[in-house]
């Protein structure tokens, strides 16, 4: 029998042992707190007294049980980066027994108690990343391997997400010394981890033991509950474009192209009505040239926040149009400081939002993405796209490197700098020569192919491209042969169908990998299939379904 007395010194221990919980909450950020303040006090640690330890740039007044720390609010990444230092300096109250850190865009849908305190032997408690499950072929932990984050032999190890983690205050503490001297030696060094404070949390993690909760202590507000955990912590998707301090008054917006025949316009209408289905805000310009848009009518066209003609010029040479090319010349044209082209045969799939495709690359001041199905090094792979000969391709074009980025030109993202415009000017001119010399037996509707022309310039560019875009592919192809969409994906977010509904004019005109008509009329199938599901559940109404074939 359980002694009474001892069970009632045990219990008065509990409900008075305090948890600190830290919140960084700056700029905008600010708003989250009241929603996440509630949900702590409601479901986290409920026999526990708790004091909120706030960071923040707001001039706000402390409460009974709420300390406000005021801080400068720093340029991105230094408020990730630098967040154990801030814990590390911070002056606790006393008698705090527990310290635990919530990102304060997160909420609590059920009850947590004592499951998230470590043992004696483990250092912390932290959670499982989410895309453990959703993608475990992803190494999301530092590759750079002078920095003190680096890991190797990943896959032996569980990523970790920064967004919710704590336990006991000596060890808390102990663990925020720990870290920041990792990130101080890195940045003496100029050197910050791939993914900032999480990076050295993850290393910190795997050097020491620890309790590791499941994802559903962070789960994504965008999945509709497929993940096999149960939640207890939403993790939101931002408002990037409203609260990301790093973003200023950077534009970005999707570029489309519409030219030929008019299904092309029937085309970037329901890819721009997908894009705005999850992303309302997203900006979308489409180039169109004679009077391909206008089987569009006035409320249509509305779905476009700018319609810009294209100067014949820029499209035709010999009285024959060019659209790959356009697509070269885009940097000329775009209204957005930074781009994204997509071909208009494709829908997007996504629930991710597009500003977050986008902000995951400014945030990181990447400058140039390509849909890069491979990397080759031609002293060992000779061979473009498996079948062209870059041994000949060098007798009309002098190399600077021997690493070619296979680029394929159903997306591209990239800003305005020197580098790009230089790279963009090189594809033209390999373009050009190609439509006068063929050098390699490789065209689309009797017009060259504009991604040969950028894997080509990135061989006789000293061309670099971020090691973090390597092989991204954001785009389905029938290549892939898939049954049904993944639609929460961080890594596919559209689907194209190749530019016809028919196998053999994709393959034998369009070049593409189809593999047969059955996969054809599958892609076909899942882009309508889209379309009505959208249909059902917006206020976008995508009007158009594939139904014939397109001819320039």
């Amino acid at each position: 029998m359980v002694n009474i007395a001892i069970f009632f010194i045990i219990y008065k221990y509990l409900i008075y042992m305090t948890v600190l919980i830290f919140i960084i909450a700056t700029e905008k950020y600010i708003r989250f707190f009241p929603k996440l303040k509630k949900t702590i006090q409601q479901y986290f640690l409920t026999d526990y007294k708790k004091v909120f330890y706030v960071f923040t740039n707001h001039d706000l007044e402390n409460e009974v049980d709420v300390i406000y720390d005021k801080i400068f609010p720093l340029p991105w990444p230094l408020p990730s980066l630098l967040r154990f230092h801030l814990f590390s300096n911070s002056k606790l109250p006393d008698n705090i027994d527990l310290i635990y850190y919530f990102d304060v865009d997160t909420y609590l849908v059920d009850y947590i108690g004592n499951e998230v305190l470590h043992n004696k032997d483990e250092k912390i408690s932290v959670v499982s990343h989410p895309y453990n499950l959703l993608d475990p072929n992803y190494n999301s932990f530092e590759t750079n391997t002078q920095s003190t984050s680096y890991v190797e032999n990943w896959k032996n190890y569980e990523y970790i997400h920064a967004s919710f983690f704590g336990g006991y205050k000596d060890n808390f503490l102990s663990m925020c010394d720990d870290i920041k001297k990792l990130i101080d030696v890195d940045l003496k060094s100029n050197i910050i981890g791939k993914w900032y404070d999480e990076s050295y949390l993850n290393k910190y993690v795997i050097d020491n033991k620890c309790k590791i909760l499941d994802c559903g202590y962070s789960h994504p507000d965008f999945w509709a509950g497929d993940l096999p955990v149960k939640k207890k912590i939403i993790h939101l998707i931002k408002d990037w474009e409203s609260i990301r301090g790093y973003r200023n008054e950077k534009t970005a917006g999707v570029c489309l192209i519409a030219v030929g025949d008019s299904c092309y316009a029937q085309y970037a209408y329901n890819l721009a009505a997908s894009i705005k289905y999850t992303d309302e805000d997203a900006k979308i310009a489409v180039f169109t040239y004679g009077t391909c848009i206008d089987i569009l009518n006035d409320e249509e066209k509305k779905i476009f926040d700018n319609i810009i003609f294209i100067k014949s010029e820029d499209l035709y040479i010999n009285g024959r149009m060019h659209p790959n090319l356009f697509k070269l010349y885009l940097y000329k044209y775009t209204p957005f400081e930074y781009s994204v082209y997509m071909d208009v045969d494709s829908i997007w799939v996504s629930k991710f939002k597009f500003s977050q495709l986008v902000d995951n690359y400014i945030r990181d001041n990447i400058n140039f993405v390509g849909q890069c199905r491979d990397v080759i090094d031609i002293r060992e792979k000779p061979l473009l796209y498996g079948f062209h000969d870059t041994n000949k391709i060098n007798l009309h074009f002098k190399f600077e490197s021997n690493i070619a980025y296979q680029l394929h030109g159903q997306f591209v993202l990239f800003n305005k700098t020197e580098e790009n415009i230089k790279f963009f000017e090189e594809s033209i001119k390999i373009y050009l020569y190609q439509l006068d010399k063929k050098i390699v037996d490789w065209n689309w509707f009797n017009c060259p192919i504009e991604e040969f022309s950028m894997t080509v310039a990135t061989l006789t560019l000293p061309f670099k491209v971020d090691d973090r875009v390597i092989k991204v592919a954001p785009v389905i192809t029938q290549d892939e042969n898939i049954y049904e969409i993944d639609k929460t994906s961080s890594k596919k977010l559209i689907l194209t169908i190749n530019g016809s509904e028919t196998h053999d004019i994709a393959n034998k005109i369009g070049g593409y990998v189809c593999i047969s008509q059955d996969i054809t009329q599958r892609y076909i199938k899942l882009y309508n299939q889209t379309v009505d599901e959208i249909n059902n559940s917006s206020n976008f109404k995508l009007k158009y379904w594939i139904q014939k074939n397109c001819i320039l």
